[in-house]
């Protein structure tokens, strides 16, 4: 039997400031946190046999970050928001790095102690976004936001089974970098008791981790987690499109988001780009609410969103008795589209 384990705890401290001063609504305040994170433990035994699977990994690291923004009108019309995020990463010690050549096996090994630091990084996010009032019932809005995240999360199996194990940067595993891009246009309809949207989206992401082909748990056995991954890029755009009903006895709203997400990895898929696991074509909800009388309201919300991608064996042949599977292109295949209605009355 073999047990695969993956653990985080993290330790917060976050403290917030917000005031006012004339027509400039200021925020601030910074945060800390601690991980203590197990990617992937294992162990394994056999009847009453139990294997030695090597030294248990572990990876501590340190996140801060300070961030300041002012929200205020430039005009009677036209809306500021402008912020900055400093965030700060550094892995410690106590930790041992195993040095691994093209093949996966064992050349050397580094040990480090409590509180040594490994590893370290740096981030400026800026954000910036604003809106302008062309009437009382239209408005448009634009945004850009640039954010670092340090805590990665991989999938070690193409079937989404439970092996997702959560990761921080190393030396080997950069922080993963994500820029996004927003415009929307906003109107109010029937005097306001409808309002509608449309809004527009484009996020470019770098430092993205996959595992390498052919990955397996029993690989980090004695290894760092790290060194099975490897690394590339992705992109997600779409368009959403919101309508909501806000006055009356009916009420409710109405979204349906159309978008892509794309990765791309030079050692996966032969450098091809491929739908991203997570990627979900079409994404609908509906939510609507009825007073029936002063006492009965029916509700109810019917969601509907195309299946993730996944990778599927699509042939398999026998090596001395071993099963050997030929896979499709990375994530080629689909599962079939989530789809759930739920009703309710309310007395």
């Amino acid at each position: 039997v073999l047990q695969v384990n993956s653990q985080i705890t993290d330790y917060l401290l976050k403290p917030q400031l917000s005031f006012k001063i004339g027509n400039h609504h200021l925020k601030t305040g910074f945060s800390y946190v601690f991980h203590d994170i197990s990617p992937n433990n294992s162990s394994a035994e056999q009847g009453e046999t139990i294997f030695d699977l090597g030294e248990q990994q572990q990876f501590y690291s340190h996140e801060g970050a300070y961030y300041i923004s002012d929200e205020f009108d430039l005009t009677d019309l036209w809306k500021i928001e402008a912020g900055l995020r400093v965030s700060a990463f550094a892995h410690t010690g106590p930790f041992t790095r195993y040095i691994v050549d093209e093949n996966g096996s064992k050349q050397d090994t580094i040990r480090y102690g409590s509180g040594e630091t490994i590893a370290d990084y740096f981030g400026w996010e800026p954000r910036f976004s604003t809106s302008y009032q062309f009437s009382e019932k239209a408005s448009v809005k634009a945004s850009f936001t640039q954010n670092y995240q340090y805590v990665h999360l991989a999938n070690l199996s193409p079937l989404a089974l439970p092996t997702d194990v959560w990761l921080p940067s190393t030396e080997i595993v950069q922080p993963q970098l994500g820029r996004q891009y927003a415009l929307g246009y906003f109107r109010l309809f029937e005097g306001g008791a409808i309002e509608a949207s449309v809004e527009a989206y484009y996020k470019e992401m770098e430092n993205l981790i996959e595992y390498k082909e052919n990955t397996q748990p029993s690989d980090g056995v004695d290894n760092n987690e790290d060194n099975l991954l490897t690394f590339g890029r992705g992109e997600s755009y779409g368009i959403e499109f919101f309508v909501r009903k806000n006055v009356g006895k009916t009420t409710g709203w109405i979204g349906y988001t159309l978008s892509r997400t794309d990765r791309q990895f030079d050692a996966i898929n032969a450098g091809r780009w491929y739908p991203a696991t997570f990627d979900r074509r079409h994404d609908i909800a509906i939510v609507v609410a009825h007073r029936l009388t002063d006492k009965w309201t029916l509700s109810g919300n019917f969601v509907y969103g195309t299946g993730r991608a996944i990778t599927l064996p699509v042939s398999g042949y026998f090596i001395e008795n071993t099963l050997v599977y030929n896979y499709s292109e990375r994530n080629s295949f689909r599962m079939r589209n989530y789809h759930r209605m739920d009703l309710s009355a309310t007395y």
